[in-house]
């Protein structure tokens, strides 16, 4: 993904540094609302009884074993290559805003819960994915600049990985 998006990752970067003092508001509420719309969906989950998702136990698992190697994946690749995945390729090839909104949330949310998927179960895990990526979504449809949604989730998963490491 980074070498399919390089040219694009290098001009975002140089806008982003030209445009730095426009771009950190996006950053920092993208991570806000990623934080606080992921914690409602978790909340809403756990509340009906679905429990974490399968990706959030592996995540757990490896931040136990190998935080060095667990903070490397989900604190920096993860936020760079999803947001290349559901944002920047979404919005290229969808036909509206709308579509992009929906497809962006769905495939998102359905990637979080694609490990250890079981149905109808694994579909009411979906709720903090899908808000984290509400979030994300309408930063960079807003921004139009993918650094701000991949620093938002990136703020969002470094938060993630020092809880898991705490406990």
């Amino acid at each position: 993904m980074i070498i399919l998006f390089r040219k694009l990752l290098a001009n975002d970067v140089r806008v982003f540094g030209n445009y730095r003092k426009r771009y950190i508001p996006f950053i920092l509420v993208g991570a806000a609302l990623t934080i606080v719309l992921s914690g409602v969906g978790d909340t809403i989950s756990a509340n009906i009884g679905a429990g974490l998702l399968p990706n959030q136990q592996a995540n757990a698992e490896m931040a136990a074993s190998y935080p060095v190697l667990a903070f490397f994946q989900m604190a920096i690749c993860a936020p760079v290559i999803e947001e290349l995945i559901f944002r920047r390729a979404i919005k290229v090839i969808a036909p509206n805003r709308l579509v992009y909104y929906i497809a962006s949330v769905l495939l998102f949310g359905f990637f979080h819960i694609i490990w250890g998927f079981t149905f109808p179960a694994s579909f009411l895990l979906m709720f903090g994915s899908a808000g984290a990526a509400l979030a994300l979504a309408y930063i960079y449809d807003r921004s139009n600049n993918i650094w701000c949604s991949i620093l938002a989730h990136l703020i969002n998963n470094v938060l993630a990985v020092i809880v898991m490491l705490s406990f």
